[in-house]
């Protein structure tokens, strides 16, 4: 009853102000909505077939569609990504190796310009095997080093005759098995050996293997492992910040997840002991996956974290001015929630924030007059 009276009196109070100043009464409009969300269209169909020689993978879908295949480098974990297009469906033919390869795979479709994209989930790890060896190509040849104390001595193996090339020119041939001995390098960095072999058995086709070796100079001696570097992330209203803090260069690794797509772009900042980097956070919840690695020095081992997968970046939260109660718009409602909380009733079902609609720092009445002037003149 005490708030009934009290909101009574202060609209009698601000309509005796508005009629005495002659000035007509505006009529509220009702909000007209219409239906405009975008089409969404239905996430693509992704299918593969292994033959022979190849794996196919076929994406089909309405509109545009994009299959994406990201390619893994079986020796170095690099990754490369390639896309293709077409109008309702699109083949690409992976050929088959020699040995066992991997890929990951996702697909989009979009029927229209302004339709939203449906995207499938990324495949991730499809084994493409590797493509049986002909008859007429001799078993590859294994190649192996190890260090004898004053230098490094490589050795291969393998069936028939084994040729072993050094930077392309022969360096030892034999029968199944032949060795090449280098003593340690003069060069304070070391030197790179580039090493290939062949292996043939009655005039078959040769097959090779490469490997590459780095030699260092005098007695080996065990490097320093840099210690992982410590890596930790603040949320604040507007941004999420990382930091990565360790010994010599510290390398912060951020890799980006398109929310649409779920393709990924990996970035690196370099600092020397520390590095910082923030992301501000937009209009809607993303992730990120995230690392770090240090290396105190030239001559050390690297220390490097866990990734931390899919690391949420929260979207950043909007106040509306004079929204008491959190329902997104300003009405009577909210004058009523701040009588309530200034009154002491229900004090926990209001939105400070936007109940302080003069931005004095306080919810006071104050509030509650600048908030009905606002809705009577629309201003």
């Amino acid at each position: 009853m005490k708030r009934f009276l009290f909101l009574s009196l202060m609209l009698m109070t601000v309509g005796i102000m508005w009629s005495s100043e002659n000035a007509p009464v505006l009529g509220v409009a009702e909000n007209q909505t219409r239906d405009d969300d975008p089409y969404e269209t239905p996430a693509p169909i992704l299918s593969y077939e292994l033959t022979d020689y190849a794996m196919i993978f076929t994406a089909t879908g309405e509109g545009t569609v994009t299959l994406y295949i990201q390619y893994i480098d079986n020796w170095t974990g690099e990754v490369t990504n390639e896309q293709y297009s077409d109008y309702g469906a699109v083949s690409v033919e992976v050929p088959r190796d020699y040995e066992t390869t991997y890929v990951n795979v996702w697909a989009s479709a979009q029927a229209n310009d302004d339709a939203v994209p449906g995207v499938i989930p990324v495949q991730y790890y499809i084994e493409i095997p590797a493509q049986e060896m002909p008859p007429q190509i001799t078993p590859c040849p294994e190649l192996y080093h190890e260090d004898t104390g004053d230098g490094i001595l490589v050795t291969v193996t393998g069936e028939g005759t084994i040729c072993l090339y050094l930077d392309g020119e022969l360096v030892a041939i034999d029968d199944g098995s032949v060795g090449f001995f280098i003593p340690y390098s003069d060069e304070p960095d070391g030197e790179e050996y580039v090493f290939s072999a062949t292996a043939q058995v009655d005039g078959w086709e040769m097959s090779e293997y490469i490997y590459y070796i780095v030699f260092v100079p005098g007695e080996p001696a065990d490097p320093y492992v840099t210690p992982a570097p410590v890596l930790q992330y603040d949320l604040t209203d507007d941004a999420m910040i990382f930091t990565a803090t360790g010994e010599g260069i510290v390398t912060l690794y951020i890799q980006f997840i398109d929310n649409a797509t779920g393709e990924m772009t990996t970035e690196s900042f370099l600092g020397e002991e520390s590095v910082v980097f923030e992301i501000p956070r937009g209009s809607e919840t993303t992730y990120v996956n995230v690392w770090a690695t240090a290396q105190a020095n030239e001559n050390a081992l690297i220390g490097y974290t866990e990734v931390e997968y899919y690391v949420e970046i929260p979207a950043m939260v909007t106040v509306i001015p004079g929204d008491a109660d959190g329902d997104g718009k300003v009405t009577v409602n909210d004058v009523t929630a701040i009588i309530d909380y200034v009154l002491g009733v229900n004090v926990g079902g209001i939105n400070v924030d936007g109940a302080d609609f003069n931005n004095d720092g306080q919810v006071a009445i104050s509030d509650v007059t600048a908030i009905i002037d606002y809705i009577m003149h629309n201003n």
